[in-house]
């Protein structure tokens, strides 16, 4: 967790901070686990601002998706280990990314996600997943407004 100072105020969407709140969840997990940077943005002195966050858990990106608005997301990327070196990341950009039907939940888990430049679409550890119809759509890079918001049969 890392603690702000004035002179380095992370500018944050109104809907996800709280009064006084100097914090933010934040590089809390090992080099086994992927990482992920969302671009937004933010509202500073009434100017739209880019930023750019560093998230650890799969369930606090869901939870940034689902409390800033649409139209505010700019881009999310996976970062993960490289290989076996322990020393070396890979920055992958997410192109969309897809809520999994209730009863797929379980076996997919959190999201399914499609990297820019793979047509595969891929659980949260990178495995291929199947076709399904009836999945919902929770981002898409800009501009999404063409994208659809429930999954046809073959996404």
């Amino acid at each position: 967790m890392f603690v702000t100072v004035p002179q380095f105020e992370q500018f944050m969407p109104r809907e996800l901070i709280g009064p006084n709140q100097k914090y933010w969840r934040a590089v809390t997990l090992s080099l086994e686990s992927p990482w992920y940077l969302f671009v937004y943005e933010a509202e500073f002195e009434d100017q739209r601002v880019p930023q750019t966050m560093l998230v650890g858990w799969e369930s606090t990106l869901l939870d940034i998706l689902a409390s800033i608005p649409e139209g505010n997301c700019l881009g999310i990327a996976r970062i993960q280990k490289h290989g076996e070196q322990v020393a070396r990341w890979e920055m992958n950009w997410i192109q969309r990314i897809w809520a999994p039907t209730r009863d797929e939940s379980n076996e997919i888990g959190l999201f399914l996600l499609q990297l820019e430049g793979d047509p595969q679409l891929r659980d949260a550890h990178l495995q291929p997943v199947q076709n399904r119809a009836g999945r919902k759509l929770l981002f898409g890079t800009p501009p999404s407004n063409s994208t659809p918001k429930e999954s046809p049969a073959n996404a």
